[in-house]
């Protein structure tokens, strides 16, 4: 057996002792968000990354020990709001330590501003992004505004930028500097323990070349697919290099783009991995001990054991 397949089989049987907590867990308690309340009490012992249902757009929320991050809002929907602020308050969130801007789209930071708004945040960081591309959008400025109001820091990431957090830490893998505002994505690495979460925001396949040719480490028990399940990313080269257990998507039911794209299906599950996206699933929690990675999908709770275990 090769180390990845032993690696794999570990993984599968820690894995069961953690779907039995998730099951119990949701059988003792009736809270109206299961997802945030199953997030808030696996994060006493364990990282939690989870990816919100927020339509079509992105939020991915680690809770790592003391530390929170956030990675994108949402869109500017009600909904959308709804769903990110809810779960922000029932986890008992009032601060963010690292508020990441992936890159400025509408479906990215559109609920940004009522975080910013409601939270206290540590750092905001942005990506690099040339003034010939910087949004002109409503949405956008009003964001700059609340920014400016709340005075917080505001840093712009560089590639090997490294954010140690309370379980484990991200290092910055793609920070910008492209002519497309999708490649300009901050590419964070988030590690704890021997459990590796690669998050990609809208990079596509330029982005992902470069970070192939750059020699880095990707490989991770969760990839969140590039730009919604899009064919312009998550290539097969990138795939094979990342491995991922676990390969989860962003993206809203019934979308005038068609995410997740068949071929990107079709080449995760020719690559192994238990794919999720939100607009069948909804809210996605990812658990690890750092030693192995459970998943929790809002709505799957009746396939769990065929999911974790295989």
């Amino acid at each position: 057996m090769n180390a990845r397949g032993g690696r794999m089989k570990t993984r599968a049987a820690s894995a069961a002792a953690l779907l039995l907590l998730i099951a119990l867990l949701v059988s003792c308690f009736g809270y109206k968000n299961e997802a945030a309340m199953l997030a808030s009490t696996l994060a006493k012992d364990h990282a939690v990354v989870a990816l919100a249902d927020v339509g079509q757009g992105e939020c991915v929320i680690i809770l790592a020990g003391d530390s929170t991050v956030m990675i994108d809002s949402g869109d500017a929907s009600k909904t959308s709001r709804r769903s990110v602020l809810s779960f922000l308050k029932e986890c008992g969130i009032t601060k963010i330590d690292y508020l990441f801007v992936s890159h400025p789209h509408a479906d990215h930071i559109g609920g940004m501003r009522a975080v910013v708004e409601n939270c206290e945040i540590g750092v905001i960081v942005f990506p690099e992004i040339d003034d010939s591309l910087q949004p002109t959008s409503k949405i956008y400025f009003e964001l700059l505004q609340a920014i400016d109001a709340s005075g917080v820091a505001v840093e712009t990431a560089k590639i090997g930028d490294y954010y140690d957090l309370a379980l484990g830490g991200l290092t910055v893998l793609s920070a910008g500097g492209y002519k497309d505002l999708n490649n300009c994505s901050v590419v964070l690495l988030y590690r704890y323990g021997g459990t590796e979460f690669l998050l990609t925001g809208d990079a596509e396949k330029a982005v992902e070349r470069d970070i192939l040719a750059g020699g880095a480490d990707i490989e991770s028990e969760v990839l969140i697919a590039g730009h919604h399940g899009s064919n312009t990313s998550t290539t097969k080269d990138f795939l094979d290099a990342v491995s991922p257990l676990y390969l989860a998507i962003s993206c809203g039911a019934d979308n005038r783009y068609g995410h997740p794209h068949k071929e990107v299906l079709e080449r995760v599950q020719a690559a192994g991995a238990v794919i999720y996206h939100t607009d069948v699933d909804g809210t996605i929690v990812f658990a690890s001990d750092g030693q192995t990675v459970a998943a929790y999908a809002e709505n799957r709770k009746a396939e769990w054991s065929a999911i974790l275990l295989g």
